[in-house]
């Protein structure tokens, strides 16, 4: 499907430039490659797009909606945490009330979280010609009339996702101190308890947008690949969008919501067990005393050593007495002395 119509817009404002408008899926984000910022094309090829707008002063909205049908929270990367983070979280766990290393402890523990996902990330705007043809492959629905308005709404369903506990300290200054008093006293059980509220707690305050980002690592496998625009001398070739407005004035409005159940604390005690065996074990290392290493002699080294030996001590016991007395070799400048032994006459 073609349309390289000349709209009567185009005339009236000659010196401005169409826009096109592409928007992916919320947990995706569209990837853009080639000239598409510095060069407007001439020529734009969509295929696969949920709705398609060729027109000017539209308004297209694009709703996703999540539907997680089971949630649970594990410890994730505290399980493997390298040494740095052990003794980091060894400093905690003996002052769980100290500001300044409940704030260490998060900072150290930031690089080990899940990137964040951004509002703006699954759309991008280019700059296209004002007579751009272009041509839709497999669209599901496509408008081209002036002032009009289409409505997008996609449904997936998570059967299973995993909040990491990490995502969750970093950004909650009394969960930290919480889970440190429960590392402190493995055996308080009222701890431990007051520690698995407080993180079913903090999770079930999740927003949509941190919902999101947990689950878009369990739904970016899905068949459908990722959005891209790729630009290169007039020709724009759009893939897998949502959604895409190409034209003047245009409004492409895009939100998602996120249905999740209530958490389930999984094994989140059983590996609260191994997070204190891990520092602890951190912590043995550190005070256990290195071993020295132990010279042991080259073979060049060994060989000086048999060559300048004495060879007195070589000979065996049965040999003359004067003829394991050492010689003596005269240096120069010195008086030649002899301190050998006489030989008696018979």
């Amino acid at each position: 499907m073609a349309d390289g119509t000349k709209h009567p817009l185009y005339n009236e404002h000659p010196w401005r430039l169409a826009r096109l408008q592409v928007s992916s899926a919320a947990h995706t984000s569209v990837e853009v490659s080639g000239l598409a910022n510095w060069l407007p094309a001439h020529h734009a090829s969509m295929e696969g797009a949920y709705g398609v707008t060729v027109a000017n002063y539209c308004r297209t909205t694009q709703e996703d909606h999540y539907h997680v049908r089971r949630a649970s929270i594990d410890m994730g990367p505290l399980l493997i945490m390298p040494n740095r983070l052990g003794r980091i979280l060894g400093d905690l766990v003996r002052e769980p009330d100290n500001p300044r290393s409940n704030r260490e402890f998060r900072n150290a523990l930031r690089p080990y979280t899940r990137p964040q996902l951004d509002k703006g990330q699954n759309q991008a705007d280019l700059s296209v010609s004002r007579y751009c043809n272009t041509i839709i492959r497999h669209g599901a629905a496509v408008q081209l009339g002036d002032h009009s308005r289409m409505n997008i709404k996609t449904h997936c369903v998570v059967e299973e996702t995993t909040f990491q506990l990490a995502d969750l300290l970093v950004h909650d200054v009394d969960l930290v101190s919480s889970f440190a008093m429960a590392l402190r006293s493995p055996h308080d059980a009222s701890l431990s308890s007051t520690f698995l509220n407080d993180t079913l707690k903090a999770a079930g305050r999740s927003d949509d947008l941190a919902m999101l980002t947990q689950i878009s690592q369990d739904i970016r496998e899905l068949d459908r690949p990722c959005t891209s625009i790729w630009a290169f001398f007039g020709l724009a070739q759009i893939n897998h969008p949502s959604a895409v407005m190409l034209g003047i004035g245009n409004t492409l409005t895009t939100k998602f919501r996120v249905d999740t159940p209530k958490f389930k604390s999984g094994t989140l005690l059983a590996d609260l067990d191994t997070v204190r065996h891990r520092v602890t074990s951190i912590e043995d290392q550190d005070l256990t005393p290195p071993l020295r290493a132990r010279a042991v002699p080259t073979v060049e080294q060994q060989r000086s050593t048999l060559t300048f030996s004495d060879p007195a001590a070589e000979l065996p016991s049965h040999a003359p007495r004067h003829s394991r007395t050492p010689s003596h070799t005269p240096q120069p400048g010195a008086r030649n002395r002899s301190f050998g032994v006489r030989g008696r006459g018979l």
